[in-house]
């Protein structure tokens, strides 16, 4: 994954469709992009680093390239997560897989993105309903800074007791923000809605 703007290029490399393969072909050339214009700081501060074990497990009924890339977006952040350390890091650890529903009548989902516990129970999964923050008419697996708010976000919640008040939990989503920025991962900003702020605000 290579960044744009410089002259010699910074890369990372990430595994988008699964395989245990890094290859860049597994994202198309629009995606490549947008990673790398919301993620460049990141690369550059972490050149050479090979995130593809990094990510958690990731399915669920978006499109395959929509899939790839959650699956990619969840490398960077469970790197930054891992390099974090800390109790952050063991939000992380305990996160097992990433639901990625899709888009159609996404509009009657209540929120973006939900911590749900398997059937099975005692795994953690990230469901990601395929609702914007931004609005309707914007496709959240379009946008790598509004994924990775999302993806940083939800774990935050196990530091967090449940039935969060408001202020608790826009505390949460004003500590995901600074993550998000801190980590060189909001380089595209992020939305607002649901009653955050965006990254600018």
């Amino acid at each position: 994954m290579p960044e744009t703007g410089t002259r010699v290029p910074s890369c990372v490399d990430v595994d988008a469709d699964g395989d245990g393969e890094s290859d860049d072909s597994e994202l198309n050339s629009v995606q490549r992009s947008s990673l790398a214009s919301a993620f460049g700081a990141f690369i550059q501060n972490n050149r050479g680093a090979d995130l593809s074990r990094s990510g958690v497990f990731v399915s669920g009924a978006a499109n395959p390239q929509e899939l790839n890339m959650v699956r990619a977006v969840s490398q960077f952040v469970g790197y930054a997560f891992q390099q974090q350390g800390g109790d952050i890091a063991t939000t992380w650890n305990s996160i097992d897989a990433i639901f990625a529903r899709t888009t159609f009548l996404s509009f009657t989902a209540r929120a973006p993105a939900f911590l749900a516990e398997s059937e099975s129970g005692g795994r953690i999964v990230i469901v990601i309903t395929g609702r914007s923050v931004g609005g309707f008419a914007r496709n959240p697996y379009e946008s790598p800074g509004d994924l990775a708010r999302l993806i940083i976000h939800e774990p935050l919640h196990l530091l967090y007791p449940r039935g969060l008040s408001l202020g608790q939990h826009q505390e949460l989503d004003a500590r995901a923000r600074n993550l998000l920025s801190g980590w060189g991962l909001a380089g595209s900003g992020c939305s607002a809605g649901f009653g955050f702020p965006g990254c600018s605000e």
